[in-house]
């Protein structure tokens, strides 16, 4: 079975008086067939010599495979509109119909038949009924080719309406962070103001710091450049020593070879010890002046353990200052992301915001076609009623004739009764004068006899013989 076409290529196929192709009987009965199956036999005889009952069924379940509409669902209205008749038991019959009716004329306005009216249910027409049978096998090949369309359009939008509630959602929870944040960051600014004030402060005392600590330490390497010198020296000073003493011994020796040799060489020693000595007792002074410098240096070390402790001090200090920076970076660089993340929501709500208007003028549109057909029903309702009401005029005015025609009926019942009554009366004297004259004949007969008999005697015996 073929799918109908779109309506491009309808409009092809399109006869002068109607927007949909009339198709034959062959390929209703076929369509009809494949759409019921069983649940509803139809033959060509019912599409050439329509019946009123087997239409009224056939459109019955035409409803209710387009549109879902079950019999009991019409019945739900024909029993509401029932209770606003004042003799509702009066139009049993006429109100289905009649509701059943104004569903097919606003069912087949959708399929582009304007002009459906009660003689199509009542006293339909082989032609007429072909006709609203092809709108309506043209409305529900549409239908089927469109419900998916639909069904699809209706899950994006659930969707999109999911991923708009889940945004909305995550863009609550992300303010709601962010004035966490920013509210923590206003707790935190006067620390964070402090705490770069400290860390200024500090900086400069250790930029200060670190300048007298280079000063020292060129003092303490040219203090410990001299201590070397002055350490070499007296190691050269302790080897002439030991070499002195060499020589003291090998002149011991010589003394008593050569005396005066040995005196010339004692003097020289002396003159040699005397120098050692002045320049030991020069050495002294230098090594106390070492010693002093030295203390001097212990003192500067000590006071630049202390520094170099303060400045670890310090150090730790700006270590602890650059991790409460990193987290503000870290924070600030999570606030530029959620500014981010907060723009793509921001424009994804606009988008959906947009979608949404303009389901909303879809939505307006609807609802206006949805009014004006309510209107259009409300009027049909309406003119419905007016013809109700001109029935229930005609219905009082007929059953006013028929209480006459009944009276009058009564009287003239009672005037046969009366009239019967009088001729059976005038029958039963009119029976008792003709039993009286019937008795009245008989004995005139009798004596007409008897006379007969006294007259001619031989009349009766010649009767006899």
């Amino acid at each position: 079975m073929k799918l109908q076409e779109t309506p491009n290529q309808i409009g092809n196929m399109m006869q002068p008086a109607y927007n949909f192709p009339c198709l034959s009987s062959e390929d209703l009965l076929i369509f009809l067939q494949g759409l019921f199956l069983d649940e509803f036999a139809i033959s060509e005889n019912d599409l050439k010599n329509p019946q009123p009952l087997r239409v009224q069924a056939l459109y019955s379940h035409l409803l209710e495979a387009t549109l879902n509409i079950t019999p009991d669902q019409l019945k739900q209205p024909q029993l509401e509109a029932t209770n606003y008749l004042s003799y509702n038991e009066l139009h049993e019959d006429s109100v289905p119909l009649i509701m059943f009716t104004l569903v097919m004329q606003r069912f087949m306005a959708s399929c582009g038949v304007n002009d459906f009216k009660l003689k199509d249910l009542t006293a339909p027409k082989p032609k007429r009924f072909q006709r609203n049978l092809s709108a309506i096998v043209n409305y529900y090949r549409f239908k089927e080719e469109r419900v998916p369309t639909f069904e699809r359009i209706k899950q994006e939008t659930d969707a999109t309406n999911e991923q708009y509630q889940c945004s909305l959602r995550e863009i609550d929870e992300m303010k709601a962070k962010i004035n966490k944040i920013k509210a923590k960051r206003a707790e935190d600014e006067p620390q964070v103001q402090q705490l770069c004030s400290q860390v200024e402060e500090l900086g400069a005392c250790m930029s200060a710091y670190q300048k007298e600590q280079a000063i020292q330490q060129k003092e303490i390497q040219q203090l410990k450049s001299e201590i070397a010198e002055k350490v070499a020296k007296t190691d050269q000073y302790k080897v002439t020593t030991l070499s002195a003493r060499e020589d003291g011994d090998k002149l011991r020796i010589q003394i008593v070879q050569s005396p005066e040799k040995m005196k010339t060489k004692i003097d020289s020693m002396h003159s040699a010890i005397n120098s050692s000595r002045m320049t030991k007792e020069d050495k002294a002074l230098c090594l106390q002046e070492k010693r002093t410098q030295r203390e001097k240096m212990a003192a500067i070390h000590e006071c630049c353990e202390q520094v170099s402790r303060l400045i670890s001090a310090i150090n730790c200090e700006l270590d602890k200052q650059r991790e409460a920076s990193g987290e503000v970076e870290k924070v600030r660089d999570n606030l530029s992301v959620q500014r981010d993340v907060l723009r793509d929501l921001t424009a994804k709500e606009n988008q959906f915001k947009r979608q949404v208007v303009s389901k909303q003028e879809r939505k307006t549109k609807f609802t206006l076609q949805h009014q004006s057909k309510m209107t259009a029903t409300s009027e049909a309702l309406q003119m419905s009623k007016k013809e109700c009401e001109m029935c229930e005029e005609k219905q009082q005015k007929l059953q006013q004739y028929l209480n006459k025609v009944k009276e009058e009926m009564e009287n003239v019942q009672q005037e046969r009764n009366d009239k019967v009554n009088k001729h059976e009366d005038d029958m039963k004297s009119l029976q008792d004068t003709y039993a009286s004259l019937l008795e009245a004949v008989d004995g005139y007969h009798r004596d007409i006899a008897t006379t007969w008999n006294k007259v001619a005697p031989w009349q009766v015996s010649q009767d006899e013989k």
